[in-house]
C-alpha cells in the first residue's frame, strides 16, 4: 500500500500540475497505458479463444464448436461499448504504469449484459494466498445514501442510517466490501451463500451489514506490474523513471529561466555607484560607476545547446522506461504482416515477465467471471 495512499494518485498529481515544466512523462504514460490495451486486448482483432482444460474433449468437432460460438458471444459482450470494458482497462493500465497496482469490478450490468469499472487502486487493500495470489480484496469507498438505497433498499440500511436517508439523501455514508474464499460451504448447494467466494459489504460507522453474497469467481480483478520478491504490491515503470523525471523538470525549469533572460537580458549602467543589489533577472536595471558610460546586458547564460541535449536525453530515458520504444508497432512499407509480427514478439520479449503477470492476474480472472456471468444467464 505505501507509496499511492492519502488523496489518490491523480488528484495529487492534478494539484501538483502547475509545478510541472515537461509533458514528456505524462505523455510516455499514456502512450503505455493505449499501446497495452493495443497490444492484449485490441478491440479490432480475436484477442482471446475460450477452450476446455481436457484436451481430449477439444477433439469432439461439436465441443470445440460450441467454445467457438462461445468465444464470439463473450467477445461480443466485451465490445459492446455500454459494458465499458476498454475504458476501464485503459484506467486500468493507466495505474498499472504510474502505481505498479490496478483493479478492476466485472458485474452484470444494467445497460448491457456486462459492466466493468476500474477501481480507484489507492482506495483498496489486499492479501495473498499460500501461493502467493491475490485472494482478497477490502474497498473502502463513501457513497451517497440516495446510491446506498438504490443498490441496498431502504429497508437494509441500518436504522440510523435509515434517519439520515430521510433528512439529507445526499449525505455521505461509508462502507467497506470485503471479497474473500469462503472457509466453509457446501458447494452442492447452488445458492450464494455456499458459493467459494464470499463478498460481504457494511456500514463502517455502524458495522451493520448491507449485504452477504457469493460468487464462483472473484468479481474484483486485481492486476500488478512487476512484484519483488517478499513484497504484496507491484512496482510500477514510474518507480524505476522518477530520478529522471524530477531531473528533467527541474532542467526545463532552468532552461525556460535562462531563454528568458537570454531574450531579456538584464542591464548595467553607468552611475556615481551600484543601487542596491545586483538584479540578475530578465529585463532588470543594474546602475554603476563605468569609464565608458556604457549601458550594456550582462552576460549570464551558458551553453543552452548543451542543456537541450541533457534534457533530449532525459525523455528519451523516461520513454524507455515505459516501454514506449517496444510497444510502438513496428512496421514499414515493405514489410509484410508476418514481418511486423516478428518484430514484435521480439521486442515484447524484454516484457514477458510483466506481460504474462497481467494475463494472468488481471485478463485471465476478467474473462472467466465475464463467462461465468453470461452462463448464468443462459
Amino acid at each position: 500500500k505505501k507509496g499511492f495512499t492519502g488523496t489518490g494518485a491523480y488528484s495529487e498529481k492534478k494539484s501538483e500540475r502547475i509545478k510541472l515544466y515537461d509533458s514528456t512523462p505524462e505523455h510516455a504514460l499514456d502512450l503505455f497505458a493505449s499501446s497495452l490495451v493495443g497490444f492484449l486486448a485490441n478491440p479490432a482483432i480475436k484477442w482471446f479463444s475460450l477452450k476446455s482444460g481436457n484436451h481430449k474433449l477439444m477433439e469432439d468437432t461439436s465441443i470445440k464448436k460450441w467454445y467457438e460460438e462461445a468465444s464470439e458471444i463473450l467477445l461480443d459482450a466485451f465490445n459492446d461499448e455500454k459494458a465499458g470494458f476498454y475504458p476501464a482497462l485503459k484506467s486500468a493500465s493507466t495505474d498499472l504504469g504510474a502505481i505498479g497496482n490496478c483493479a478492476m469490478s466485472i458485474m452484470p450490468g444494467k445497460r448491457s449484459v456486462l459492466s466493468f469499472r476500474a477501481i480507484d487502486i489507492s482506495s483498496i487493500y489486499v492479501d495473498i494466498d499460500d501461493e502467493a495470489w491475490i485472494d482478497t480484496v477490502y474497498f473502502p469507498q463513501e457513497i451517497t445514501l440516495r446510491q446506498a438505497v438504490m443498490r441496498f433498499g431502504e429497508d437494509k440500511l441500518s436504522p440510523e442510517a435509515r434517519e439520515q436517508y430521510k433528512q439529507k439523501p445526499d449525505g455521505k455514508l461509508k462502507i467497506t466490501t470485503v471479497t474473500t474464499p469462503r472457509a466453509v460451504y457446501d458447494p452442492r448447494q447452488k445458492d450464494k451463500l455456499n458459493a467459494p467466494i464470499k463478498q460481504l459489504i457494511f456500514e463502517d460507522k455502524t458495522s451493520h451489514i448491507l449485504e452477504e453474497t457469493g460468487y464462483s469467481e472473484m468479481p474484483i480483478a486485481v492486476g500488478r506490474w512487476d512484484v519483488m520478491s517478499g513484497c504484496l504490491y507491484g512496482e510500477a515503470p514510474s518507480d524505476s523513471a522518477m530520478p529522471d523525471i524530477k531531473m528533467l523538470h527541474i532542467m526545463q525549469k532552468a532552461i525556460i529561466l535562462a531563454t528568458e533572460v537570454t531574450l531579456n537580458p538584464p542591464m548595467q549602467g553607468p552611475a556615481d555607484g551600484f543601487m542596491g543589489q545586483i538584479d540578475i533577472s530578465a529585463g532588470a536595471y543594474n546602475a554603476r560607476t563605468d569609464a565608458n558610460n556604457r549601458i550594456e546586458p550582462i552576460l549570464t547564460v551558458g551553453n543552452l545547446s548543451v542543456t537541450v541535449d541533457l534534457i533530449r536525453d532525459r525523455q528519451e530515458s523516461i520513454r524507455r522506461a515505459f516501454y514506449n520504444d517496444q510497444l510502438q508497432l513496428v512496421g514499414g512499407a515493405q514489410m509484410t504482416a508476418t514481418e511486423v509480427m516478428q518484430r514484435t514478439e521480439e521486442k515484447l520479449r524484454l516484457m514477458a515477465p510483466m506481460i504474462g503477470r497481467v494475463n494472468s492476474e488481471l485478463l485471465g480472472p476478467v474473462i472467466s467471471r465475464a463467462f461465468s456471468i453470461l452462463l448464468e444467464k443462459g
